[in-house]
């Protein structure tokens, strides 16, 4: 089931959605590849037919519903999950198929990229956006996109290697900061790995978290460690850090 077909709906004669789920720095992150229907069998734009019939449209919005409703279903389960859909979707950013792909649990992440620069494929004359990624509403503010134009405004004979552009995201997963509780992240940089406090909570508690990865970076390292506080720092020989880790096991709590 994993990865799987989305498919809560018949799709008949078009591309099935596909999900996987990844476990990425503690987290699960749903990541799902689209490629709605396409265009083709549409009227043209600027035909003898005005207003042109655009059959492909409402296959599109039902398709970029039942994906919407897959997604909705998860976080009904988990209202905390990470969700990623990425792909060509055969449609603009301000579509009715783009609104229902959204619905008001995903955000589309082309929308941020400023309008001179947001274009993924060329036909007849326009720069215009097929490609979208968008993620789950808990994402968005960790997520930044960029379109890549590598392609779409390039020939063959240039060595374009698609008639789409790629799209380059970058997301942070760090939850955000919860005052008195904090995940070690040491500097290596110097002489010593240096781990930076945060900020206590109400009653000036500070609980600092090292995973087993912080140990074995630290144990790996051989460096002594030191814990920077507002008034003070506490420090750790690289013979301290192996006898806490003897005895810790996998991680250890400083407090």
């Amino acid at each position: 089931m994993n990865p799987g077909r989305v498919q809560p709906i018949a799709m008949p004669n078009t591309r099935k959605p596909i999900a996987a789920q990844f476990d990425f720095q503690g987290e699960q992150v749903v990541v799902i590849g689209a490629h709605l229907n396409s265009k083709g069998g549409d009227q043209p734009l600027f035909g003898k037919n005005q207003p042109p019939v655009l059959g492909s449209v409402a296959e599109r919005i039902e398709l970029a519903t039942a994906i919407n409703g897959f997604i909705a279903d998860g976080l009904k389960q988990n209202p905390d999950l990470n969700v990623i859909v990425a792909g060509d979707m055969n449609d603009f950013e301000f579509t009715p198929a783009l609104a229902a792909l959204k619905g008001d649990i995903l955000t589309n992440k082309v929308e941020d990229v400023p309008v001179e620069d947001r274009f993924s494929y060329y036909y007849q004359g326009n720069s215009q956006v097929l490609d979208h990624l968008l993620v789950t509403n808990n994402l968005a503010q960790r997520t930044e996109l960029d379109m890549v134009h590598i392609n779409a405004m390039f020939m063959e004979q240039q060595g374009r290697a698609s008639d789409h552009d790629p799209l380059l995201a970058q997301i942070a997963f760090e939850k955000p900061s919860v005052p008195g509780e904090q995940q070690a992240n040491p500097d290596f940089s110097g002489d010593q790995a240096v781990v930076t406090a945060g900020e206590p909570n109400k009653d000036g508690e500070l609980a600092i978290t090292f995973t087993e990865r912080n140990l074995v970076e630290l144990l790996k390292s051989g460096k002594d460690l030191r814990v920077d506080m507002p008034t003070a720092a506490v420090s750790f020989s690289a013979e301290n850090i192996q006898q806490i880790a003897s005895a810790a096991g996998s991680a250890f709590v400083l407090e």
